[in-house]
């Protein structure tokens, strides 16, 4: 249930004084994807699916488990909840605009928990902080 991921190698660059820049590059290879949120650099390695987290999404929300890997892969955009789990509001490859909270875990593996068609409001923040 993966997605084809291809290479994609990003460069950010943060001009912090006249004189100095800061200059990040992030590397997706394969299902490795490197993404900031705030301060933090997450590093998503795996994507944890079991027949429970599958069946909540595609029969509780009608979402498949590839278009929530397409969100995460596709420059989402993260929040952090106050029950200390992610949001990411992003795009699937088909335009669908989704919300996706997921569990943080050790070792770069994320859980998918839920997730739901955006809101107005959530796509208008979307619009709006989207790169």
């Amino acid at each position: 249930m993966s997605v084809p991921w291809l290479i994609n190698i990003f460069t950010l660059q943060f001009k912090l004084s006249p004189t100095q820049t800061i200059t990040l590059t992030i590397l997706r290879l394969n299902v490795i994807l490197c993404m900031i949120l705030g301060e933090l650099l997450l590093q998503i390695l795996d994507i944890e699916w079991d027949e429970g987290n599958v069946l909540h999404f595609e029969l509780g929300h009608g979402i498949e488990p590839e278009e929530v890997e397409e969100v995460l892969a596709n420059k989402p955009l993260f929040r952090r909840t106050k029950k200390g789990h992610y949001a990411a509001f992003g795009l699937t490859t088909a335009g669908r605009f989704l919300t996706v909270i997921f569990e943080w875990k050790p070792k770069g593996v994320v859980r998918p928990i839920t997730g739901w068609d955006m809101r107005r409001s959530e796509v208008q923040y979307y619009k709006k902080h989207a790169r």
